[in-house]
């Protein structure tokens, strides 16, 4: 395996121990490292402000003695708990970011529609399937920052506030993005027939003209010729 401090050469120093521990899983399978060296060599990873800190956690030190007692996925668990506060992939993985996601809608930060929904429903749905949040909670959430499509989400699913057997986010995710499709496909047709849109055509239209007329190899004769 590449020596620490070589590229592509991962280095843990607190931060970011998901995405840590995926490239060190990487780096192990690309160079088919394995068992019990793959659990020796992972220290030679770790800032040296942290090294003890790790090589003492009860779930790694299991390998010291025996390393038929170490299991790899309940260290791994254990890392990350130690480290969640400075793992942006876990703050992410939060009710907390959702309620962050609303409140960029009510303070006119949100850039795009689509995007909003698409990265309200990447964190939603592994909270939703690990019981970290409700349904209620989720579809709430949800309506909350899509004040514009409030009503067409109530008319096309069977969500109804204060009704528990009509909570599904996974129904209303997907409405919300159809419902997205159609609102761009609207746009792209209004800015195509905006008169902008027509004298950029014009315009273009002229140029090409133009390109094809200064090519033109046999120029009409002078009276004189």
């Amino acid at each position: 395996m590449p020596v620490p401090g070589q590229p592509r050469a991962p280095l843990f120093t607190g931060k970011d121990v998901t995405e840590f521990l995926r490239a060190y899983d990487s780096m192990a399978e690309d160079h088919s490292v394995s068992g019990q060296v793959k659990w020796a060599r992972l220290p030679r990873y770790l800032d040296v402000s942290i090294r003890e800190q790790v090589r003492a956690m009860p779930e790694y030190a299991a390998g010291a003695t025996n390393f038929a007692g170490y299991n790899e996925a309940a260290f791994y668990s254990a890392l990350k708990d130690e480290f969640a506060r400075w793992d942006w992939e876990q703050i992410q993985l939060s009710e907390e970011y959702l309620r962050v996601l609303v409140d960029s809608v009510k303070t006119g930060r949100r850039v795009s529609l689509r995007l909003w929904i698409q990265d309200f429903g990447r964190v939603a749905t592994p909270l939703l399937n690990s019981g970290q949040i409700d349904q209620s909670t989720a579809c709430r959430l949800f309506i909350q920052g899509l004040p514009s499509m409030r009503k067409q989400l109530f008319r096309r699913t069977a969500y109804f506030p204060g009704k528990p057997r009509t909570y599904n986010f996974r129904g209303l995710f997907e409405c919300a993005l159809r419902l997205c499709s159609a609102k761009e496909r609207e746009q792209e047709w209004e800015e195509s027939v905006s008169p902008a849109r027509t004298l950029e055509r014009i315009n273009y239209i002229s140029s090409v003209y133009n390109e094809l007329t200064s090519r033109r190899i046999d120029s009409p004769p002078t009276p004189f010729q």
